[in-house]
């Protein structure tokens, strides 16, 4: 009986770290980057504005092209741009042709961009259900 009691007390207790855990403290931002986020992108429309972990993220659109700045504390970390796969440039067209990948389907593109960083791109290419991201 005394188990008993040890397991119920320890599941009552696990419980309820999780809700004091899961308080409301964690929703508020303790930083806002709109401001920041509209010196950047002065054209865009915010779609959402979310927090996620340490990061305040502002999903958008510029110019019908869908985005998502994520912004921490110290301001701007990245961009993640969709790149239309109709958009695909001749470069990375060539380079895909010329690799292992030419007869893989392109799925999506997707460009990284950092301060002090090169842009970076991303291409989710599938085959027989296997999907490989190229960076």
């Amino acid at each position: 009986m005394q188990n008993l009691k040890n397991i119920f007390f320890y599941i009552y207790s696990a419980l309820f770290l999780v809700f004091v855990s899961c308080s409301s403290e964690q929703n508020h931002m303790e930083f806002d980057s709109t401001d920041l986020f509209y010196k950047i992108y002065p054209t865009a429309k915010i779609q959402s504005n979310v927090l996620h972990g340490d990061y305040q993220i502002i999903k958008f659109k510029d110019k019908k092209i869908k985005s998502e700045a994520w912004f921490n504390k110290n301001g701007w970390a990245v961009t993640v741009t969709e790149i239309p796969v109709k958009q695909i440039s001749r470069d990375l067209k060539y380079k895909i042709s010329n690799s292992e990948f030419d007869d893989w389907t392109v799925l999506e593109i997707h460009k990284l961009t950092r301060r002090n960083y090169e842009d970076l791109l991303v291409t989710t290419v599938e085959k027989n259900k296997v999907i490989y991201d190229l960076y």
